[in-house]
């Protein structure tokens, strides 16, 4: 199926529940898309458009979806991850948190409670975005200024060894053979 750009994927292995929390969404406004095994979600993801946010079942009938968590952080950084079950075991709560996980939804939870932590985590998401933006900006600028400053260096040895040639035609061979094997 064709996917919503900066939609939301819901990945879950019961189809009833799958159908509700995506009929929710889509009443609260948010394009969703629906899968039910890791496999599904992963190609989904790879095909793209990329999604703001993937909810994520721990349990999936093809994987764990801590697995698919791992490997959504490293394939689709800028891409919010929730994490819903009904495990309420402290070290699954850690151990997804670890790998990268947005938030951590307990089943059972409420819809308010479902569509103000999609709320939040398309606006990290798009928070995130607008600081890479950033970040890339800077480093060109950056690259940019340290480029000029080289020329400008350049022009400057450049014109003091056009000086010393002026008054001193061996001391100006001098420089400009020195420059030549620094340069190398």
């Amino acid at each position: 199926p064709g996917w919503p750009a900066g939609g939301i994927l819901v990945v879950r292995d019961d189809r009833s529940i799958l159908d509700l929390r995506c009929a929710v969404l889509g009443r609260h406004g948010f394009e969703v898309g629906a899968v039910t095994t890791r496999r599904e979600a992963q190609e989904a993801l790879e095909r793209g458009p990329a999604f703001d946010l993937v909810i994520l079942d721990v349990r999936l009938p093809d994987a764990s979806g801590i697995e698919l968590l791992e490997w959504l952080v490293k394939a689709a950084p800028a891409t919010q991850v929730g994490m819903s079950t009904g495990d309420g075991n402290l070290e699954t709560v850690r151990r997804c948190m670890r790998a990268g996980t947005y938030d951590y939804l307990l089943k059972p939870f409420d819809i308010e409670t479902l569509v103000q932590t999609v709320h939040r985590a398309v606006r990290r998401g798009g928070e995130v975005v607008r600081s890479r933006q950033r970040h890339e900006l800077l480093e060109e600028t950056v690259t940019e200024q340290r480029m000029a400053l080289e020329a400008v260096r350049e022009a400057t040895l450049e014109a003091m060894r056009g000086l010393v040639d002026s008054r001193d035609q061996e001391t100006g061979d001098h420089l400009a053979r020195i420059s030549s094997y620094t340069r190398i």
